[in-house]
């Protein structure tokens, strides 16, 4: 099941360097906004729902931590392990590794890993071409 991804600074309308002060003055201008009991509304539940989402991860240092560094794949590195996984092991299987799981740090690595190759191959060919000029 795909979950869109959600920006919580955008929804927070505060930036991603925001500190902690300014996210939870964020939050509280739009939780008075968008409460059901305040809002009348059809979207305000909704809404409100989001912006406190939103507050929940960005006020904690490590679930923000993981939803910088990790992206729309930031909470699958926090599920509980499927039916059938054993809990003590993290969700992971007996051989340790659970490729599903895996899919989204992979496709991050080998992305990554693109990037440094085209940006190290170009650093190479200019220094050759300033030995050889």
């Amino acid at each position: 099941m795909a979950v869109d991804f959600k920006d919580y600074y955008k929804i927070l309308g505060v930036d991603r360097k925001a500190d902690d002060k300014t996210i939870k003055s964020a939050y509280r201008r739009l939780a008075r906004k968008y409460h059901p009991d305040v809002a009348k509304t059809k979207d305000a539940t909704d809404r409100f729902k989001e912006v406190s989402e939103a507050y929940e991860v960005l006020s904690d240092p490590e679930k923000r931590r993981r939803y910088d560094s990790l992206g729309p794949d930031w909470q699958r590195y926090t599920q509980a392990p499927p039916a059938g996984q054993p809990a003590g092991r993290g969700g992971l299987g007996p051989t340790g590794l659970n490729p599903e799981r895996m899919k989204g740090v992979v496709q991050l690595v080998a992305e990554k890993s693109a990037v440094i190759v085209a940006v190290t191959a170009g650093a190479v060919r200019a220094a050759l071409e300033r030995s050889r000029g």
